[in-house]
């Protein structure tokens, strides 16, 4: 299977971004597979002028600054992964995947003391009254080990082990104020790991659905280890849960609604402190602790 999907804006200038995605299945028996997998995320800007980099920003919220102009980040993922089921309730997954990462955006909280020395790589975030900071580029090869299973007709369980790198922050190198003339050289990436929880209910007669996650990180971790097996499995580091009850169709609209509640962080784990001389600390986070609330149109 192949495909294409496009995100495309038009408010006061053109933005598009292509995302190629290729799955390649191959069934060894009716209980095992083997699934090839590539995708990545492509950005056309064209943007001449700060004002309509500032409007990209706003449309796009994995958007940051690098040099003082707008840069999305960008994933291409590849793996290969073997699908067995163990019974008609039982199943695993093991992949082995390599990621090719631009411009990551790295979360803060707050405003930093002075932001001379992320000059150029920081635009604010209002929801949040902080900042996207860009960590730059980095690779990542690692595998991930997935087991779910399916406890009656309205629940589900699933866990998760990931080995991968990821940003962390140098801890050792924070009082050491010439270290801070930049947000990369305060990062390292190390080899680190994820394990993951999730279980899944659906309450019978309203169809309410009901998701509760909770992701481990190693500390310090300012991103996820495995963005491509998170956005699969639709998981958030740490503590959250997913809210989604769907909605009477209104006659003249063919389409499917549902109204959505996201709890993210809810123990507002995985702060990273950055103390400077005469400030207060700025924070760096893979998650922010929010709440997400809204409606989803499926036609």
């Amino acid at each position: 299977m192949a495909g294409l999907e496009l995100d495309y804006l038009n408010v006061a200038r053109d933005v598009l971004t292509a995302s190629p995605r290729m799955k390649l299945d191959y069934r060894l028996s009716p209980s095992t597979s083997i699934d090839v997998r590539y995708g990545s995320v492509k950005l056309d800007d064209g943007a001449s002028s700060m004002a309509d980099r500032v409007g990209m920003l706003s449309a796009f919220p994995r958007v940051t600054m690098r040099g003082f102009r707008p840069r999305l980040e960008q994933l291409n993922h590849a793996e290969v992964s073997v699908h067995r089921n163990l019974s008609r309730s039982s199943r695993v997954e093991i992949a082995a995947y390599r990621d090719s990462i631009q411009n990551a955006v790295v979360r803060g909280l707050g405003m930093p003391g002075t932001s001379a020395w992320l000059a150029g790589n920081l635009s604010p975030n209002p929801g949040a009254e902080g900042v996207f900071l860009n960590a730059g580029d980095y690779t990542s090869s690692g595998f991930r080990a997935t087991y779910s299973v399916s406890m009656g007709k309205h629940m589900e369980t699933a866990f998760a082990y990931a080995f991968g790198r990821a940003p962390t922050v140098e801890t050792a190198r924070l009082t050491s104020d010439d270290s801070q003339r930049n947000l990369q050289s305060l990062l390292r990436v190390h080899p680190s790991r994820s394990v993951t929880g999730k279980v899944s209910s659906r309450v019978p007669y309203s169809n309410t659905q009901i998701t509760t996650s909770y992701q481990w990180l190693e500390r310090d971790r300012v991103t996820g280890v495995d963005p491509y097996g998170d956005a699969d499995l639709e998981l958030q580091p740490f503590l959250g849960v997913q809210i989604r009850q769907p909605l009477p169709a209104f006659g003249f609209l063919p389409a499917r609604i549902e109204a959505l509640a996201d709890f993210r962080n809810l123990l507002g784990e995985g702060y990273v402190p950055l103390y400077s001389s005469g400030g207060k600390p700025f924070i760096l986070t893979s998650s922010y602790r929010s709440l997400r609330g809204g409606f989803s149109l499926q036609f």
